[in-house]
């Protein structure tokens, strides 16, 4: 099976279950820890109210379990063997049910070529589609540790296991630090994007490292010469010498590219590069034009793409992610702004990680991974339930949730979220 079936699989395991038996699990959000090999895997395991649970593996992978399934994985996490987990699971043929679940966890623990989570599942390939109760991340701004503490919990308390903290190059190194803390010690997986390679200084990654830090993104221009044009000169070689000290520090290092129509000839040889400098983990977001074609002007070298280019680009893209030994992520394209060049869109960098990421600002406002720059309710008074039903992410899910590939479609597992080509479900500023 190829796309996005081929990587997060829809596990419908034996069901009903006996009356009055402890299972299925409680709703709520499990963190357990993993040993696989000489790597250190984190699971996380979601159970929402009404639909199946979610395993989610390095905060990159996810798979859906049924009841049991979630109560097979639970078990084998905390450390209780096949033959455990089968006599005390009410369910028939449990002894294939444990089975199965014990080669996910170690098929989702493994370093592979596979994207991280950015959908759940192909409408087009899918039969049983299912809309999250949460996202799975939130990208946070960071400003008051009062307010930003009072987030974090908050995020925690809707069951969303991964946070991301916003870091701009006025950002307090130490207030990141104890966000870093707070977060991994409610049990979430933790990572910090920053605005330049340079805020990153030796001290600046040992202390992040020391808080438990899991990941740090940095901007990445994918050329020497644009890289130090968009985050100040002799960032790429500040770049370089921070990847080798977060591995030092065994902070995974990872890096997200703007993409425009020149970088397409020098992309593949500067992923060979990054790649043999260690970093195995790149999110991309194309920058595009939404105006008709006959208004946008091709000939200058740093121009936006144009909405019909990004099939074609899509297609290229998970082609050479698939012959890549690293996670590469497409995220939504990025309108130009009519007053904004592509140097400063470049700059600004992504709203979010993906479709099942949130953007939560300073204050508390949640705006969604797609669309304009607005809030659809305030994480620190709404309740999530209400936020998360707002038309903003209803619409997103409905999207999700039906096949919107075209008669165009190239096939890109991408098309599953949203046609690249649709500007209506771009990014905007």
């Amino acid at each position: 099976m190829t796309g996005i079936l081929g990587r997060i699989r829809p596990w419908l395991l034996p069901e009903p279950f006996p009356e009055g038996n402890h299972y299925p699990l409680p709703e709520g959000l499990y963190p357990f820890h993993r040993q696989m090999g000489d790597e250190h895997v984190r699971y996380h395991l979601r159970v929402d109210e009404g639909g199946p649970a979610i395993l989610i593996a390095a905060a990159s992978e996810a798979v859906l379990l049924s009841p049991a399934g979630a109560a097979a994985a639970k078990a084998l996490l905390e450390g209780q063997s096949i033959d455990q987990v089968v006599q005390r699971l009410p369910v028939p043929d449990a002894a294939q049910v444990a089975a199965d679940v014990a080669d996910t966890l170690v098929d989702l623990g493994k370093s592979n070529v596979r994207y991280p989570i950015f959908n759940l599942a192909d409408p087009a390939f899918h039969e049983r589609p299912w809309h999250l109760t949460a996202p799975l991340q939130a990208d946070v701004e960071v400003s008051s540790e009062l307010v930003a503490r009072e987030i974090v919990s908050r995020l925690w308390d809707a069951r969303i296991p991964h946070v991301r903290f916003i870091v701009t190059p006025r950002s307090d190194r130490e207030l990141i630090a104890k966000m870093v803390v707070f977060a991994e010690d409610l049990g979430m997986v933790a990572g910090v994007r920053a605005p330049n390679a340079y805020w990153l200084d030796s001290e600046t990654i040992r202390r992040l490292a020391e808080a438990g830090l899991d990941y740090v993104v940095h901007p990445w221009g994918i050329t020497p010469e644009w890289h130090d044009q968009l985050y100040g000169r002799g960032d790429y070689e500040q770049f370089c010498r921070a990847v080798t000290e977060l591995r030092r520090w065994e902070v995974t290092p990872a890096a997200v590219a703007p993409l425009l129509p020149k970088d397409r000839e020098r992309f593949p040889m500067a992923l060979s590069d990054i790649e043999k400098l260690g970093v195995h983990h790149l999110e991309v977001f194309a920058i595009a034009d939404p105006r008709p074609s006959h208004a946008v002007p091709t000939e200058r070298p740093d121009r936006a793409f144009q909405s019909q280019e990004l099939r074609q680009v899509a297609a290229w893209f998970e082609d050479l992610a698939n012959q890549r030994r690293m996670r590469i992520v497409w995220l939504p394209p990025h309108a130009l702004a009519p007053s904004a060049t592509t140097e400063q869109t470049a700059r600004m960098g992504p709203r979010t990680a993906g479709d099942l990421s949130v953007r939560i600002d300073t204050e508390g406002r949640v705006i969604p991974p797609r669309g304009t720059d607005h809030a659809t309710g305030n994480v620190l008074f709404d309740p999530w339930p209400a936020i998360w039903n707002q038309p903003d992410f209803r619409h997103l899910r409905d999207r999700i949730a039906v096949n919107t590939r075209c008669r165009e479609c190239t096939g890109a597992a991408v098309c599953a979220a949203d046609c690249p080509a649709e500007s209506a479900f771009w990014v905007f500023p």
